[in-house]
């Protein structure tokens, strides 16, 4: 049986609600390169990976991405995708 829209919108919003904070992403790992530009302000970017353990016990994999884009235009702002273990 496949998976109605609606329901995937309320499952991928409560796997946002349990996904770690970046900050402790950053602390276990993930390196947050982020930097300045005169057209797009503070552009977000992040390298490398690392596990993460929640209070709740729950373990997540971090992996850093950089920005999507070219010297003149910026697609997509650098983020970290988390990937529970």
């Amino acid at each position: 049986m496949q998976e109605s829209w609606a329901s995937r919108i309320l499952r991928d919003d409560e796997l946002r609600k349990a996904q770690p904070p970046y900050a402790l992403a950053i602390a276990a790992g993930v390196m947050d390169v982020s930097y300045p530009t005169v057209r797009y302000g503070t552009v977000a970017a992040y390298r490398g990976h690392g596990d993460v353990t929640m209070p709740d016990g729950s373990r997540w994999h971090a992996v850093g991405h950089m920005p999507d884009g070219d010297a003149g235009n910026i697609w997509r702002r650098g983020w970290i995708e988390f990937t529970r273990l």
